[in-house]
């Protein structure tokens, strides 16, 4: 499951999209993006989202993604306002807009910056539980969407016993 997730987020970035891991919560969606920003070698920052983000420092947050390359990981991003996450999603149609342009530049809020085209969008979402919102599909269509599912611990562990020389 790990490395299918591995592959999607590539691929997603290859064509110039974000990847959103979505499913239950202990599937691994945060860890995995964690795991794939360490194993390239990429910065990658965590977002805890929730109704209190304010817009301002989330701008900043992606203003400075945009400019230094690094990735950003929005965890539970489906916590946030439903106007929050509208307004966020202006700025995300930005960043991927003038990547997939190949622009050298992009402007966030009358702010033109140098944009590099190696930064990574992520977001991960829990559905179906209390407190969390719709996603627009004009959002939804920016992020390569990856199913989570609970991994079976006793045939894992009984695979990892077998590979061990355990009957």
């Amino acid at each position: 499951m790990t490395e299918r997730c591995h592959r999607s987020l590539i691929l997603a970035l290859h064509h110039c999209y974000g990847g959103a891991p979505e499913g239950p919560v202990g599937t691994g969606k945060t860890e995995t993006v964690k795991d794939l920003s360490r194993m390239l070698g990429k910065t990658c920052y965590m977002m805890n989202c929730s109704s209190n983000l304010e817009y301002s420092s989330a701008l900043r947050f992606f203003k400075g993604l945009a400019s230094t390359g690094f990735w950003v990981c929005f965890d539970e991003f489906n916590r946030m306002d439903p106007l929050m996450i509208s307004m966020l999603s202006q700025v995300i149609i930005s960043i991927q807009g003038a990547i997939k342009r190949r622009s050298p530049s992009v402007v966030i809020e009358n702010s033109k910056l140098k944009i590099k085209s190696d930064c990574g969008i992520f977001i991960t979402l829990n559905p179906k539980y209390s407190g969390r919102h719709d996603i627009p599909h004009n959002l939804r269509s920016l992020f390569r969407q990856i199913s989570m599912v609970v991994p079976n611990l006793k045939h894992i562990t009984e695979i990892l016993l077998y590979s061990a020389g355990f009957e």
